[in-house]
């Protein structure tokens, strides 16, 4: 199975800073794996918040 994924930071001036940008790019990794663990083993893990 092959998926392509862009990730799209819009901003007014076509820049971001750099800490932006890398939290930005975390969260979508880690959307991505969760979506991928779950497609896999067929459950949805819960994220334990503390």
């Amino acid at each position: 199975m092959s998926i392509d994924l862009d990730v799209v930071i819009k901003t007014s001036d076509y820049s971001v800073d750099m800490k932006s940008g890398l939290e930005t790019l975390q969260g979508a990794s880690e959307t991505t794996r969760c979506i991928a663990d779950t497609i896999l083993t067929n459950r949805i893990k819960k994220k334990k918040r503390t």
